[in-house]
């Protein structure tokens, strides 16, 4: 089997479902899913978003990075969904976010889930016969919520922006850190004041590429700036993306190289954000520091993993905590970034709740 970088049963998991994927001939599943109520694990999932997680915060112009056949879930393929016609290309957002919608319906039945509860405690406790377990508290709809349970799941993924770190950058009004709340605030900005002012885009990978790709088609000027040097962009996610299966992403990275030109796309690598002040940014170069009065500012910088429920200090190796046995983490949490060997590594954890 290949090296992905995936875990060994995630890996194991993506090639019995998915026989020869990545020779271009994928072949049939060779797994058969049996339900039996006897091995059923009790179990409660409870989530701040509705059904779909980090799916329900991209923008519904976004196409999804992996195409439709790495996107199945269990028992319920993509192409059975859709009436069984089957999937060659990449799904819209908002199909796909459908889909895990009527995946929790069909195959949970809407079962022992939870939304909109917010948690904020996760607490390991003990009882009078210093049996332990856990206390997981939060609100929902505004009122208090306590769960007690054997064993914790953290699969709440990176759900945090990660932020420039620089000064102003918590007063600034205008900055965002996705394209749909970017969308959202040039709506709000129709004002001649802005008319001429630049979108400055900070990041160099999808999501930055996506908030460029908008502009651009709507005659927005942008000025991306760049943290690598013009050699290291060669080697970015982007410069991997096979052109004809992702032309929008081609299209932005020779700009980006500059092996093509558009008019309102300007560039500046080995750039930093120095400061923000009420619509102005500093920019460092190497060349030195200069200011631009922006339109708005969005920083495509990722996203990091918000812990702060947990009331105590734990480490992970893989999918188990290092500290606690009955505490486990699983998804891009674990370091499984895509749909494709999410599964496995769900798997992989669920063998130590069985």
């Amino acid at each position: 089997m290949m090296n992905h970088g995936a875990r060994p049963l995630s890996l194991l998991y993506d090639t019995l479902v998915r026989p020869n994927a990545d020779t271009g001939t994928l072949g049939t599943s060779k797994l058969c899913w049996i339900y039996d109520r006897s091995r059923a694990i009790p179990h409660l999932i409870v989530a701040q978003t509705p059904i779909g997680g980090s799916w329900n915060n991209y923008d519904d112009d976004m196409l999804s990075v992996s195409v439709s056949s790495f996107l199945d879930l269990p028992a319920f393929l993509i192409a059975d969904w859709y009436g069984g016609n089957k999937f060659d290309s990449r799904l819209p957002v908002p199909l796909y976010r459908k889909y895990l919608s009527d995946y929790a319906r069909r195959v949970y039945k809407n079962k022992n889930i939870i939304c909109g509860l917010k948690v904020t405690h996760i607490e390991k406790c003990s009882n009078s016969c210093m049996e332990g377990f856990w206390e997981v508290r939060g609100t929902k709809n505004g009122e208090p919520v306590l769960l007690r349970c054997k064993k914790v799941v953290l699969a709440c993924g990176k759900n945090q922006d990660r932020l420039l770190g620089v000064k102003g950058e918590v007063e600034e009004d205008r900055i965002v850190y996705n394209l749909r709340d970017l969308k959202r605030l040039l709506i709000s900005l129709t004002t001649a004041k802005f008319s001429k002012r630049k979108v400055v885009v900070v990041g160099d990978g999808i999501s930055a590429a996506d908030t460029i790709l908008h502009c651009l088609n709507s005659c927005i000027p942008v000025l991306h700036v760049i943290r690598r040097s013009d050699k290291q962009l060669r080697f970015i996610q982007l410069s991997r993306l096979s052109p004809s299966l992702y032309p929008e992403y081609s299209r932005v990275f020779k700009l980006m190289m500059g092996y093509c030109e558009n008019y309102y796309y300007t560039k500046v690598t080995c750039a930093t954000i120095e400061s923000l002040n009420k619509g102005t940014v500093r920019i460092k170069t190497l060349q030195g520091i200069f200011t631009e009065h922006f339109r708005a500012l969005c920083v495509c910088a990722g996203k990091q993993s918000d812990l702060s429920m947990l009331t105590d200090k734990y480490t992970f190796q893989d999918y188990c905590c290092n500290e606690d046995p009955s505490l486990f983490r699983i998804g891009s949490l674990a370091g499984d970034h895509f749909v494709r060997y999410l599964v496995g590594g769900a798997m992989d954890a669920a063998r130590y709740l069985m």
